[in-house]
């Protein structure tokens, strides 16, 4: 299944909801924020944002690969992922 760009958290105000409503998980390396709103999940399934901290993770090439390596794992796995949460 692909990622494509209507499967991506884009928008401040997007991000904004989740760090408002939604609920945090803590990992070793990074924390997880799940919301649940209409408007997250389209007919393409559930949608996911990734932002990397420099301090948490480091320069721009290891964000980046950070970010892409989220994103590759979460297009393998979206399936399991119920589109309403």
């Amino acid at each position: 299944m692909r990622f494509r760009a209507e499967s991506h958290l884009r928008r401040l105000a997007d991000f904004a909801h989740v760090r408002a409503a939604g609920r945090r998980f803590f990992g070793r390396g990074f924390t997880l924020w799940v919301a649940t709103r209409p408007e997250f999940s389209t007919a393409a399934g559930p949608r996911v944002g990734v932002v990397a901290s420099r301090a948490a993770v480091g320069n721009a090439v290891k964000r980046n690969r950070a970010k892409r390596r989220l994103r590759e794992v979460f297009r393998h796995h979206q399936t399991l992922v119920p589109s309403d949460r």
